[in-house]
């Protein structure tokens, strides 16, 4: 499964970075254009923040999840999927 492997790849990234302490946030698109096996998806999303938060639990490390809200203005700067981010839609609606 695409995610799976695309998991491990993202906990190895975030480890790395997190403990670095140089990416303070982190995230997954619902939707939007794949990029090297990362599925933007509904499910994919959900996927990955349950398995973030498990794995920040376990290594005692905290993190931020970007974002709170859907931007629909980063479409123009980032693409589709640049404004996807969110845990809320860009009308403050729960997308999960």
């Amino acid at each position: 499964m695409k995610f799976e492997r695309s998991s491990k790849n993202e906990r190895k990234f975030l480890k790395r970075k997190l403990l670095s302490k140089e990416a303070p946030e982190t995230g997954w698109p619902n939707k939007g254009e794949q990029t090297n096996g990362a599925i933007p998806s509904q499910n994919n999303t959900m996927k990955y923040f349950i398995n973030v938060n498990n794995w920040a639990q376990e290594e005692n490390i905290e993190i931020f999840y970007f974002s709170s809200f859907d931007e629909s203005w980063k479409v123009h700067h980032e693409g589709d999927v640049g404004a996807r981010w969110g845990l809320w839609d860009n009308k403050e609606l729960l997308k999960y």
